[in-house]
């Protein structure tokens, strides 16, 4: 194995970030990045070597294949990662459209809600495996969320918890709980998962992962991502009154300006229930009222968002005053104002930081990111439990070739 692949094998093992298909996917991806810089003829590598210039050769040899946006955009997403753990985040660009990179089309003409039937349900033959998808038909889970999800520890009353762990992209959140129905299946659930997850005792994750698999194709069911879209679409119809375009709804010119306000806050609401962190993703599972307009250079664009006339904004709306999306806005932003259990940003921090940002130049010309030192601890205290020496730390330094430093005994 080459050294910049086993280094970007250890830095993704290294780190508990995301869920295990957003792990286990990271690191493939890594992994054939690398091999393409060795093709490309960046031989003697290191992770701690990325540079601009890899970056850039690797998004031409992209756009020259042809290759979807949203692929590109995933691998960028990699290389952001890799770069934040060897503190060169200035290395790639904030925005996709520095690279020229087109954006992504989310939106189907088609909806790709699916529906549930007890009698296709029946013909799954492991009750771990049914009552998963009783959780992802009655509160829109994703697959492994409704694998690890623990039942008893969940329920907090009028709204279910989910861990970080279970999540992708590592964000926890909470999803209402509105229906009779969905308290029968979350009763049900804590009934047959006892005080642990909806994985027998002594199995892992990727072993019920495969029973999941293989259990749902011997019952002739695929797709089962439809029933969170399902969900969402339930959803949009309690939140408005009325259905959403995939399922059937009214026009943009039959929506009234009150309509359209309220659409855009269940737009909101949807997409935190669902675990995304940008409205906008709603349109894969809603549909879209407006029709896609396209600019000079063929690029989808979207209404433009009317600017706030609060001076205290939520997160969503702070990063849309600056022109980010949220993600990259959470990663770069000013702190917030702290009110009560409430983050707060004001419109005239916002407009400090955005011209001291514009002072100290663009990212591509000038780090805008404090570096942290490059060293890791040889003795790493765990948060209980032994407090002996881990050697993992020290070999992952060394591997990555950064200095160690010795903390002294602890008392």
């Amino acid at each position: 194995m080459r050294d910049l692949n086993y280094q970007l094998k250890l830095l993704c093992k290294h780190s508990h970030e995301g869920s295990f298909e957003t792990r286990v996917g990271r690191e493939r991806q890594l992994s054939a990045i690398a091999n393409q810089l060795h093709e490309l003829g960046f031989r003697q590598l290191k992770a701690t070597s990325l540079k601009q210039k890899h970056v850039q050769t690797l998004v031409d040899l992209w756009l020259k294949q042809d290759l979807s946006p949203g692929t590109i955009k995933n691998r960028m997403s990699c290389l952001r990662w890799w770069a934040e753990k060897v503190n060169k985040r200035a290395v790639v660009a904030g925005s996709n459209d520095f690279y020229g990179i087109p954006d992504r089309q989310f939106v189907s003409d088609q909806s790709k809600a699916k529906d549930l039937a007890e009698e296709r349900l029946a013909l799954v033959k492991d009750e771990h495996v049914r009552m998963s998808l009783r959780l992802q038909k009655a509160f829109g889970l994703r697959r492994e969320e409704a694998i690890k999800i623990q039942p008893r520890w969940a329920d907090r009353g009028k709204y279910l918890h989910l861990k970080a762990s279970w999540t992708k992209g590592g964000r926890e959140r909470t999803v209402p709980i509105r229906t009779t129905e969905q308290r029968a299946v979350l009763e049900q659930a804590k009934q047959l998962a006892g005080l642990g997850a909806l994985i027998p005792g002594g199995r892992k994750y990727i072993a019920q992962l495969r029973i999941y698999e293989r259990h749902t194709a011997n019952a002739g069911l695929s797709k089962m991502h439809g029933l969170r879209h399902a969900y969402a679409q339930q959803r949009y119809r309690e939140l408005t009154g009325w259905p959403s375009p995939h399922a059937g709804g009214p026009s943009k010119g039959k929506l009234s300006e009150a309509q359209r306000r309220r659409d855009q806050q269940a737009r909101l609401a949807i997409s935190k229930e669902l675990g995304h962190v940008r409205e906008q993703i709603t349109a894969v599972y809603l549909g879209r009222y407006y029709t896609m307009q396209r600019n000079s250079t063929n690029r989808p664009t979207t209404p433009a968002l009317e600017p706030p006339t609060i001076r205290g904004l939520n997160e969503a709306q702070a990063a849309a005053y600056v022109g980010l999306g949220v993600t990259l806005f959470r990663e770069i932003g000013p702190p917030p104002i702290r009110v009560r259990h409430r983050n707060i940003w004001d419109r005239l921090d916002l407009d400090a930081w955005l011209d001291d940002y514009n002072r100290r130049g663009r990212a591509k010309e000038e780090n805008l990111w404090p570096e942290k030192k490059d060293s890791i601890s040889v003795r790493t205290r765990p948060t209980g439990g032994s407090t002996s020496s881990c050697q993992t730390a020290a070999e992952y330094a060394r591997a990555l070739g950064l200095k160690t430093e010795t903390l002294p005994p602890s008392s």
